[in-house]
């Protein structure tokens, strides 16, 4: 190096020392009572590397409250707006950006009556993406997926076999319990165990880690995600292997510091799945708008593309999003319903009465009165009418404990009205002895107790409970699919990249909407066999299943010119 260019490149403790006293002059000329603010800081790369350890190390960590991503080449830090300013001006950094919100991209479907899992079922997502016919030659074993999201009920039993581990990006000395909802759902289209109860995972084997990104609200901030990234791409290089990462998230702007832990990522061939977002724009959130993340948007049952759906010419592909059951967070929402053969009817929780399950025969108990209820009740389900308002009514605590003391072992309150009085949320035993111990109760609506009197043969199951099994929607809940997919093509090729990847997934894709690629669905619903069978062919030529595949197998790859752009 010539003694001109020497000069030009900056020695990295003169640039910690310049930084040092910066910080440290500004500390002591700013007011000690001027407002900071939360902002990311990202290092100058030299020729010897400047360490955001360095660099942190020479500046108040506690008084700055520092926070060191090493493997993302950045730093989280309090400054005031004058302390922002000089570092900016002073040269010994790359970027000083005030941190971004970043939030879940779901909302609850409606509620409606689900399927019990009492016996395992494969849902829609899983059959329409094709996933359960690549089970024959592989589930995913040995991939690693981590979902980056509100973390998981790490004790929820169709997700608790495939933990490996994980981390919380708000307080490292605590799990990534999850305590919003969003990250347990996501983790169980991914990964949900094959257990012969539940729900099953489009890539049911794989190991499953968890880091907590987002807070109960659902929201959290972009040092959080960077955090989670220097996190994953610390732990590949500890255990090795293949990785995935799920961000069912965004933001809508970027920051240098996050675009900069994406790129870290996808150079340490971390395959990163993002949400396209659900604004129904034509703008796709970060940072699924990164080069190097395939961007998901949603379609529905019917490969109809979701009307919330975010789009542009850089979506990658979409997948099933909306109305898509899974496990949810439990000991959070409650469910009551009735299961009987081949249907199941809808409940209402009556405050005062138990969890519970219970399975028998049931009686018509008329109105609940000691007279209305048969002799031979023991041990069955009393279904029991509302009363008629006025003098005659007769209060539901009275008629469940009339049930009870005739030997009921549930009891199902129905209207007599579904017009002029159905708030069930007011629905409640009340009794004078307040340590009265009620019978499993639920509610109903008319229609709904008149079909189970009127032609409902055989045993029920009556059912008040924490819901573990639930739909939401989103482009939150279309991108664990193409996760789930991703990490089954790693199984069967461990050496494939993001480019081979994601081509498999686009050139196979099943058409939908405007042939060829448009806007709105890209190349179309992502097919787990056919992309299966075009990145490892010869995993399938046993079973005769040849190289073709989806709807959309031999589709040309997307042109270069929709590639997506990592500015912010």
């Amino acid at each position: 190096m010539d003694p001109a260019s020497a000069q030009r490149t900056p020695d990295p403790q003169e640039m910690i020392r310049r930084l040092t006293l910066a910080v440290l002059a500004l500390a002591i000329s700013t007011s000690l009572f001027a407002d900071t603010n939360r902002y990311m800081v990202v290092m100058k790369r030299t020729a010897s590397g400047t360490s955001p350890r360095l660099v942190s190390n020479s500046v108040d960590a506690a008084e700055h409250r520092v926070r060191r991503f090493e493997n993302a080449g950045s730093m989280a830090m309090d400054l005031t707006e004058a302390e922002a300013a000089e570092l900016r001006r002073s040269g010994d950094v790359a970027s000083v950006e005030p941190v971004i919100d970043i939030y879940a991209q779901s909302d609850d479907a409606p509620v409606q009556p689900t399927l019990s899992f009492v016996q395992q079922e494969i849902p829609w997502g899983v059959r329409a993406v094709h996933a359960n016919s690549v089970w024959s030659v592989t589930r995913g074993s040995g991939v690693n997926v981590v979902v980056i999201d509100s973390g998981i009920d790490l004790q929820h039993p169709d997700l608790a076999p495939n933990y490996a581990g994980g981390y919380n990006t708000f307080d490292s000395t605590k799990q990534p319990i999850d305590d919003h909802g969003h990250g347990t759902h996501v983790a169980g289209i991914i990964a949900a165990a094959d257990n012969a109860f539940g729900t099953i995972g489009v890539a049911p084997a794989v190991k499953l880690w968890a880091v907590k990104v987002l807070a109960a609200d659902g929201s959290g901030k972009d040092e959080n995600l960077v955090a989670a990234l220097d996190w994953a791409i610390g732990k590949k290089k500890e255990v090795g292997g293949q990785w995935v990462a799920n961000m069912s998230l965004g933001a809508q702007g970027g920051t240098d510091a996050l675009a900069q832990a994406v790129q870290r990522a996808v150079d340490a061939r971390i395959i990163l799945v993002a949400a396209a977002g659900n604004t129904g724009r034509e703008r796709l959130m970060f940072p699924a708008v990164y080069d190097g993340v395939i961007s998901v948007g949603a379609v529905d049952a019917q490969l109809k593309i979701w009307s919330l759906s975010a789009y542009s010419n850089s979506l990658s592909i979409v997948a099933p999003g909306v109305d898509v059951p899974s496990t949810m967070l439990r000991d959070k929402t409650t469910i009551a319903e009735v299961e009987a053969p081949l249907q199941l009817l809808a409940g209402f929780p009556v405050t005062g009465s138990p969890m519970a399950n219970v399975l028998g025969g049931y009686l018509n108990c008329g109105f609940g009165r000691t007279q209305d209820i048969p002799s031979d009740t023991a041990g069955k389900i009393c279904v029991i009418e509302r009363s008629p308002a006025g003098e005659d009514a007769i209060p539901f605590g009275t008629k469940a404990r009339n049930a009870k003391e005739a030997g009921a072992a549930g009891v199902i309150l129905y209207n007599d009205d579904d017009v002029a009085r159905a708030d069930y949320t007011r629905w409640a035993l009340v009794d004078d002895d307040e340590t009265y111990v009620f019978p499993l109760t639920i509610a109903m609506t008319f229609a709904s107790g008149q079909k189970l009197l009127n032609g409902i043969p055989g045993l029920i199951t009556e059912s008040y409970r924490y819901r573990e099994y639930g739909p939401m929607t989103g482009t939150s809940m279309a991108t664990p699919h193409v996760t789930g997919v991703a990490a089954l093509l790693l199984a069967l090729a461990p050496n494939a990249n993001f480019a081979q990847i994601e081509s498999a997934i686009q050139r196979t894709a099943q058409d939908i909407d405007v042939k060829g690629w448009d806007y709105k669905s890209s190349w179309g619903v992502i097919d787990a066999l056919a992309a299966a069978k075009m990145i490892a062919p010869g995993s399938f030529a046993a079973a005769g299943g040849g190289t073709g595949g989806g709807g959309g197998a031999g589709q040309q790859p997307p042109p270069t010119t929709k590639r997506r752009s990592s500015r912010h």
